[in-house]
């Protein structure tokens, strides 16, 4: 698993906050906002989720990023699992001031989530599903004469799932040896052209009738590019392994600014599929699964 990192523990880990000023939420994610997510499932309706904080970490220009997960409480479901992820969080506090609540559905059923900031009036709220799988919370605040002004957004993206192609290049591959598949990703940067993904692997688990899922993300190598470091997730992945169909999804999440070249294979093979994430500018494809079949015997 990825070590936490104790950076900002006594900056922002024991922020106390009074109920009166996040009523909607009850996860801090800054000293200034918080979140939450409920999930619709099949078999107890709506059930809250619990949250898994992955870390809190500064880019070289100063802008902070706090990433982690939401996850099915197994005493309510079969499935849930803190090694089942259902909804990846970004939250990507820019130098400017502003603040983007980034939430990315990476499972089945509805889940709806929830930001505010302590400013704000009213809290945003969007219901993400399979075809509308990213949502977008932005909050920024603008100082005037008479005093400071917050404004926010509540944005929610078609997430078409891209088709996938023949490979074109050969970035170094990571090995996920549980799901018998090998993963790569290439990041097109302005600053230097394409640049191979670090890969970080966040945990792996199993259900008790055999499904297998495994999940971590791709990171830019601070060598390359002054935003790359470990704690600022370019591109979330879920691989799942479903026991009845034997089939293996890999699914890849583009949370990040510049397009991705994403690959996969089966691990004693070169890499079969290949597909290209970009920013949701407008409702392009965030998201794209590779399937394939019969890897584990």
């Amino acid at each position: 698993m990825l070590k936490k990192t104790g950076l900002f523990c006594a900056l922002f880990g024991a922020v106390q906050l009074s109920a009166n000023v996040y009523s909607a939420c009850d996860v801090v994610v800054t000293e200034d906002v918080c979140i939450d997510a409920t999930l619709n499932t099949v078999e107890k309706g709506e059930i809250k989720a619990v949250w898994e904080k992955g870390n809190d970490s500064l880019t070289l220009r100063g802008d902070r990023v706090v990433w982690g997960y939401f996850y099915a409480n197994p005493n309510d479901v079969s499935w849930g699992s803190k090694s089942n992820p259902d909804v990846f969080v970004k939250v990507w506090v820019d130098i400017s001031g502003r603040i983007d609540v980034n939430f990315f559905h990476v499972s089945v059923p509805d889940v709806k989530v929830i930001s505010s900031h302590k400013k704000s009036t009213d809290a945003s709220s969007s219901t993400i599903i399979t075809t509308k799988r990213y949502a977008k919370h932005s909050y920024s605040i603008t100082n005037t004469a008479t005093g400071s002004r917050i404004s926010q957004t509540n944005q929610i993206f078609l997430t078409p799932q891209i088709k996938t192609v023949s490979p074109t290049a050969n970035p170094k591959s990571q090995i996920i040896s549980t799901q018998g598949v090998q993963i790569g990703s290439l990041i097109q940067t302005v600053e230097k052209g394409a640049v191979e993904g670090v890969w970080n692997l966040g945990g792996e688990g199993a259900t008790s009738r055999g499904d297998r899922v495994s999940w971590g993300f791709f990171s830019a190598n601070p060598n390359d590019v002054s935003w790359g470091i470990q704690g600022n997730p370019e591109v979330f992945v879920k691989i799942w392994y479903d026991a009845p169909s034997k089939r293996t999804d890999v699914n890849f999440f583009h949370v990040s600014a510049p397009d991705i070249d994403t690959f996969s294979g089966g691990s004693s093979q070169n890499y079969e599929q290949q597909s290209t994430l970009k920013e949701p500018i407008p409702n392009q494809a965030r998201y794209s699964r590779h399937e394939y079949f019969n890897l584990i015997k």
